[in-house]
């Protein structure tokens, strides 16, 4: 009596259900568009609500973080340029109050 490999089903099958490789390659394609809409639509969207910065400074900041510092830089580059943009506002408004204070008081 020979022994069947622990793969191989006793019809002869193999345990993957369905090895069609044009069904995979489908469901693959289907599932980079939706990732690919989601990183360049969805996500962009939401940091800005969530930050208040237009998504293309958005996506801009993560793509300078990530070429200078790969991982970690993709991942601090939003609040980074959040914090930038806080600092930006206030020294604006100071100097907007500077000029607008009048001497004579």
């Amino acid at each position: 009596m020979s022994t069947q490999a622990a793969t191989e089903r006793v019809d002869g099958s193999d345990d993957v259900p369905d090895a069609r490789p044009g069904r995979w390659a489908r469901y693959e394609v289907v599932y980079l568009a939706i990732q690919q809409a989601e990183n360049h639509l969805l996500v962009p969207q939401i940091m800005q609500r969530a930050v208040n910065l237009h998504p293309v400074a958005v996506v801009l900041s993560i793509l300078v973080g990530a070429s200078l510092l790969g991982i970690a830089g993709a991942l601090v580059a939003v609040p980074v340029a959040a914090a930038l943009a806080v600092a930006l506002d206030e020294l604006r408004a100071a100097r907007a109050s500077a000029a607008h204070v009048s001497v004579f008081k």
